[in-house]
């Protein structure tokens, strides 16, 4: 069995009752954020924050260091 670990920094925030916002560092990928919560509740915190233009990434954490490694 293979296990992978990372580490990271996590801030969270909380806003209403099921949302919670994060700031993420990971070492070599930088900062993140990160919204929890359900789909419709993401998308309207998304349009609160005005972060519609920007860049949205899905993926876990691990899969981006795998492709972080592949590039180096």
């Amino acid at each position: 069995t293979d296990i992978k670990y990372f580490y990271k920094k996590r801030l969270p925030f909380f806003y209403k009752k099921d949302i919670e916002i994060c700031l993420d560092y990971l070492p070599r990928l930088g900062y993140f954020l990160e919204i929890e919560a359900s789909e419709k509740e993401i998308e309207k915190t998304i349009k609160l924050l005005n972060l519609e233009k920007e860049k949205r990434i899905t993926k876990a954490y691990l899969g981006l260091i795998e492709e972080k490694k592949k590039e180096a």
